[in-house]
């Protein structure tokens, strides 16, 4: 789809991303050198890329990274060079009729009722 021969995943973990890419850019199939960009990518998806990855591989890549590692190939070997960092999923916020505030968001909320 990007204009070059398609290449299967060749491990696991190529085959978990090309998951999670396929799933992030909405495609059937995509190989492991295909870019990113090539084949639907922007900005916004590569931020969902890296919040996907993190929470389904346990490993946390950067956004700039994505931009410079914008093949799976390039992704799975960057992924196994960085290790885990497990996903922790924040917890909400009990049930109360009022929540704390900080006085930025004070402020905030004074301006925009001016």
């Amino acid at each position: 789809e990007g204009g070059q021969e398609y290449v299967a995943p060749r491990t696991p973990l190529e085959a978990k991303l090309a998951q999670i890419w396929q799933d992030v850019l909405k495609l059937s199939t995509v190989g492991v050198t295909d870019s990113f960009f090539d084949v639907g990518g922007h900005s916004l998806r590569a931020t969902t890329l890296v919040a996907k990855i993190h929470q389904e591989l346990d490993s946390r890549i950067t956004l700039r990274e994505v931009f410079q590692h914008f093949t799976i190939e390039q992704q799975a070997q960057l992924i196994a060079t960085h290790g885990t960092d497990t996903y922790t999923m924040i917890p909400a916020a009990a049930q109360q009729a009022y929540y704390p505030v900080s006085s930025a968001q004070k402020r905030l909320y004074i301006l925009s009722h001016l």
